[in-house]
C-alpha cells in the first residue's frame, strides 16, 4: 500500500516504513525478486543486523 524511507536524527540513521493490506501482501513482497536482490546487498550498507518491527492497525 505504501513505502517510505525515513531519515533519523543522525545522517547515518534510516528506516524503511512499508504498509501492507495484510500479512499475505507482506509475505508476497518478501518473495519478490527486487526484495531478495536488496536483501543480499543491504549488508554492504548497514552496520549490524536490521531490526524489523511489525505493527498492526485496527481491525
Amino acid at each position: 500500500m505504501g513505502y517510505e524511507l525515513l531519515k533519523g536524527d543522525a545522517d547515518t540513521s534510516y528506516s524503511f516504513l512499508e504498509r501492507y493490506r495484510d500479512e499475505e501482501g507482506a509475505a508476497a513482497h518478501r518473495k519478490s525478486d527486487h526484495y531478495r536482490v536488496l536483501g543480499r546487498k543491504l549488508g554492504d550498507y548497514i552496520d549490524g543486523k536490521p531490526e524489523v518491527i511489525t505493527l498492526h492497525g485496527p481491525t
